[in-house]
């Protein structure tokens, strides 16, 4: 599945950067399409969720509520400190700094999963049998 919704937020990624301006434009009008630059950072967010998202799922289920909490806590306090400090330097380094508190929590929840399981969750191409079982379903 992370294929799939990492697919649907790249092909946006994608979309953004190349027509991004002009369909801003075009739906809310020629003062916001200097926004689409700003989109496509958070976009970058959003595969990264959906690259990595399931990992506080498996560690929930694992028994690791706790720890997965702490790891948001962290982040989110983190995020909020960093966040006094950047916005003066503008809305384009909160964008960044919103991809790598995803990014951050997420190797964190990664390096639990991996010292507890002794894997780490990433997204696979599907292989042909896995797309043809899919289309059975």
């Amino acid at each position: 599945m992370a294929f799939f919704t990492t697919s649907a937020a790249f092909t946006a990624l994608i979309g953004n950067l190349v027509f991004g301006e002009h369909l801003i434009g075009l739906f809310f009008g020629d003062e916001l399409k200097g926004a689409a630059p700003l989109l496509s950072i958070l976009l970058i967010s959003v595969i990264m969720e959906a690259v990595f998202g399931p990992v506080d799922e498996i560690l929930k289920m694992g028994g690791f509520q706790r720890v997965v909490g702490k790891i948001y806590f962290a982040g989110i306090i983190a995020f909020v400190l960093l966040s006094i400090v950047l916005v003066s330097l503008g809305t384009y380094w909160l964008a960044w700094l919103q991809v790598a508190y995803v990014s951050a929590i997420f190797v964190a929840m990664n390096v639990v999963l991996y010292r507890h399981y002794g894997f780490l969750l990433h997204p696979r191409w599907p292989s042909v049998e896995m797309l043809k079982q899919l289309r059975k379903l």
